[in-house]
């Protein structure tokens, strides 16, 4: 088995537009959709931790458990993300 922690830590600088906006509609309807985002922040932090569990099997397979968490950081607000799942590979 082995066990691998993970840690990241970063700087998110928006360069563009900060807020996007766009119209549709479906086909031969004349009605028209609009809808716009939430201005962003210029700068953000981002955060994340993880860990990674390798489990081998005999040399035929292995299995590898994963759990990280994420998170972007703005004067206006915060978005965080965790993600589990395993991977197969034979």
């Amino acid at each position: 088995m082995t066990v691998t922690p993970r840690g990241t830590i970063g700087w998110l600088h928006q360069w563009g537009d900060r807020s996007v906006s766009t119209s549709s509609n479906f086909v031969g309807s004349p009605v028209t959709f609009m809808t716009s985002s939430m201005e962003q922040d210029r700068d953000a932090l981002l955060l994340g931790a993880g860990l990674d569990i390798l489990v081998k099997r005999d040399g035929n397979w292995d299995l590898n458990l994963k759990a990280n968490y994420g998170a972007e950081i703005r004067a206006g607000g915060y978005d965080q993300s965790v993600f589990a799942g395993f991977e197969i590979r034979f």
